[in-house]
């Protein structure tokens, strides 16, 4: 179940000097699974993400008896890299012990695709952008001063592959940013929610769902936020969902 809690970041902290991170790491092994939680969330509010960061506050959070709030860490983990099968492995044995035994399996081509195409590096696509306009613009100067047929064709084929590739790895880092940005769903963190049929307090329940649901979020009042589960709508206190 916490396979991994170290594996994940110790080369990444060794490299950038994630304080907290490590701190947090260090608690999780002693048994100081609030201690824990505070460094993660010190190293979020600091402007860090990572799956390896997220997987390891799941950890914690599961630990320290906070399902729903570790279903939202290992949501927020696979949304970094949706190929992270520890997280997905936690993400599913975590839900299996929620009272609506939600069902996270990911199937279908789109999930195969976001896994295999996203699941590396935050900015790889980023990266890989730059490098190939790099070459694109080299390409194209040595079409533009080549003076034989052979050297033109040559050069007019590598800006035409590194102009596809340029455009490819550009879409893919777009949608890589916009589904880590995205913040249509939400988990439920507390024991028990009323879902309301209007944005009040005082408003009739509509329905009851359990800590670790996961929602959509499709509206807000203030304070109040919309959801809906599985076709089924009504309002819920900001306080009580955390968005993914």
């Amino acid at each position: 179940m916490m396979k991994g809690i170290l594996t994940y970041g110790f080369v990444l902290i060794s490299l950038l000097g994630w304080t907290n991170f490590q701190d947090g790491n260090e608690l999780y092994e002693k048994g100081d699974f609030k201690g824990a939680i505070e460094q993660f969330n010190l190293e979020i509010s600091d402007g860090s993400r990572s799956e390896a960061l997220y997987y390891n506050l799941g950890n914690a959070y599961y630990k320290n008896g906070e399902i729903g709030k570790s279903i939202w860490a290992y949501e927020s983990a696979l949304k970094i890299n949706p190929g992270d099968d520890d997280a997905l492995f936690n993400l599913e044995y975590v839900n299996a012990q929620t009272a609506d035994k939600i069902d996270t399996a990911r199937h279908g081509f789109g999930h195969w695709l976001s896994a295999t195409l996203l699941s590396y590096c935050v900015n790889l696509w980023a990266y890989a952008s730059i490098v190939c306009s790099v070459f694109f613009g080299l390409f194209v100067i040595l079409f533009i001063r080549s003076t034989t047929k052979g050297k033109k064709n040559l050069s007019l084929l590598g800006s035409a592959i590194f102009g596809f590739l340029l455009i490819l790895s550009t879409i893919l880092a777009k949608m890589h940013q916009g589904m880590i940005i995205d913040q249509s769903d939400a988990v439920v963190i507390v024991k028990q929610l009323d879902i309301k049929v209007s944005p009040q307090e005082d408003a009739k329940t509509s329905f009851i769902i359990s800590e670790g649901a996961k929602v959509q979020v499709i509206g807000k009042d203030k304070e109040w936020i919309q959801i809906d589960l599985n076709g089924n709508q009504g309002w819920v206190s900001n306080e009580s969902i955390w968005k993914i």
